[in-house]
């Protein structure tokens, strides 16, 4: 294979991959917060944070599977990779 063939084939794979990649990766979010006794204000460390159910219109829908994070030593909590949508959050000691 000549050369200015390989350069050509490589340029147009790149570009491919430039334009293809991006589109499966997807569009995804985060839900983040800190959650705090509601009497003392102070913040909970070890609260797990679950979100397993999502509005779909006026209904709620289970998740195939929950998402959910625990909380720091100061109460904060940050859930990856969530699709974008409506979502119930639940939190339990």
């Amino acid at each position: 294979m000549r050369k200015s063939t390989l350069v050509l084939l490589l340029g147009i794979l790149m570009v491919l991959l430039g334009v293809v990649v991006p589109a499966l990766a997807g569009v995804t979010g985060k839900i983040r917060g800190t959650v705090r006794d509601q009497e003392t204000d102070e913040p909970l460390a070890g609260v797990n944070v679950i979100i397993s159910q999502r509005w779909i219109g006026d209904e709620l829908a289970d998740l195939p599977a929950p998402m959910g994070a625990a909380t720091d030593e100061n109460g904060e909590f940050i859930i990856l990779n969530v699709p974008p949508g409506t979502y119930n959050v639940t939190a339990q000691m």
